[in-house]
C-alpha cells in the first residue's frame, strides 16, 4: 500500500456547496463549481471517447470528472462500455464515500492505495490494460502525484518465471515455469528452442503465445 503518512487531506466546500478533497494544500478540484469543471475537462477527450469504449483514469478526488466520464460514455457507448480508476491514496477514496453518494455499478472500478509493483500484481488490472484503454490523466491528481503516475506507465514488469509463475494457478503448469531455475522468461524460450525436439505440451504452449505476443506479430496485427 501507498505510505499516505506523509499527506496530509482535507474536505473542504466550493462555492456552489460541493465537496472536495484537498491534498496537501491542492484543491483536487475547482473550489468554485467542481461539475462545471469536470464537464470542460471531460469534452477535452470527447473524440478518443467516440473510438474506445474502454477508459483508464488517472486520479480520483471526488469522482467529479467521473460523474462527467460515465455520462459521456453512457451517451457514446450505452452500457458496453469500462472505466477503471487508479489513485494512490486509499484515503481519498475513503473519503469519497464518506462525502458523496455514488454507485457506478459494475462499469466503473476503482483501485486506490497500490504501489506501482502492486498494481501489476493485479490480474484484473493488467487484462484492463492489455486492451489498451484510453488514458485520461486528472490534471489536479496527476499534478500531484506526477513521480507516482509516471512510474505507472513507464514500470517494466518482472520477468524472472518465479514472479511469473506467482500468477499461475495450474499446479502442473507453474511446476513447469519453476522447472527452469532462475531463468527469465526470454531465456527459457531460447531454451525451449534450442531443443528442437522433444516439446511437451507446455514447451508447445509458450512458443504458441511468444509467437502470438512478438512484437512484430503485434505490429502486423495492428495493421490489419
Amino acid at each position: 500500500m501507498n505510505n499516505e503518512n506523509q499527506n496530509t487531506i482535507e474536505v473542504k466546500e466550493s462555492k456552489t456547496g460541493h465537496s472536495i478533497p484537498v491534498v496537501d494544500g491542492v484543491h483536487l478540484h475547482s473550489s468554485y463549481n467542481p461539475t462545471k469543471e469536470a464537464e470542460s475537462f471531460i469534452e477535452k477527450f470527447n473524440d478518443q471517447l467516440t473510438e474506445n469504449k474502454n477508459v483508464l483514469v488517472l486520479g480520483l478526488g471526488f469522482a467529479y470528472h467521473i460523474d462527467r466520464l460515465v455520462f459521456q460514455m453512457k451517451r457514446i457507448w450505452g452500457d458496453d462500455y469500462k472505466i477503471m480508476v487508479i489513485d494512490p491514496l486509499l484515503k481519498t477514496e475513503e473519503l469519497l464515500f464518506e462525502n458523496r453518494t455514488i454507485d457506478y455499478g459494475k462499469k466503473v472500478l476503482i483501485h486506490s492505495g497500490l504501489k506501482v509493483s502492486e498494481v501489476y500484481d493485479n490480474r484484473d488490472i493488467v487484462d484492463f490494460m492489455s486492451l489498451k484503454p484510453t488514458v485520461v490523466p486528472h490534471t489536479a491528481s496527476f499534478n500531484l502525484f506526477q513521480n507516482y503516475f509516471k512510474s505507472l506507465m513507464s514500470f517494466n514488469a518482472k520477468s524472472d518465471l518465479e514472479s511469473i509463475a506467482s500468477h499461475v494457478e495450474d499446479p502442473e503448469f507453474k511446476k513447469y515455469l519453476l522447472g527452469f531455475g532462475s531463468k527469465s522468461y526470454f531465456e527459457m524460450v531460447n531454451t525451449i528452442n534450442s531443443k528442437s525436439e522433444d516439446w511437451n505440451k507446455w514447451d508447445f504452449l509458450i512458443l504458441s503465445l511468444n509467437s502470438i505476443t512478438s512484437p512484430e506479430n503485434t505490429a502486423k496485427r495492428e495493421q490489419l
